[in-house]
């Protein structure tokens, strides 16, 4: 490969720096890279841009549920599930951590 695939995304995101997704997808990228703080940090640009980004708000609620921080899980699960989110491992995750709640 010529460039590297953060070149490739930093492109990306300054010829479309109002496309949530980028930073999405990017977020995912770096989560699976291991680099945590990252994703974190794309995920919530993405969320910036668009709020109701579904995809973004659940692998934000991912990553704060392995970190333990059961708040701030639920508050995105809760936002990514109000937006049809079809995926159940969060809220399947928080229920058997004693975490979700039911309004």
């Amino acid at each position: 490969m010529k460039y590297s695939f953060d070149c490739y995304f930093e492109r990306a995101m300054r010829f479309t720096p109002n496309d949530d997704g980028v930073y999405a997808v990017y977020g995912t990228f770096l989560y699976k890279k291991g680099d945590v703080t990252g994703a974190v940090k794309e995920f919530q640009r993405a969320l910036e841009i668009k709020d109701d980004n579904a995809p973004a708000n659940y692998n934000l609620g991912l990553i704060y549920l392995q970190k333990k921080q059961y708040d701030e899980a639920l508050k995105y699960a809760k936002k990514a599930y109000a937006l049809d989110y079809p995926v159940p491992g969060l809220k399947n995750a928080l229920v058997a951590a004693g975490k979700w709640d039911n309004p």
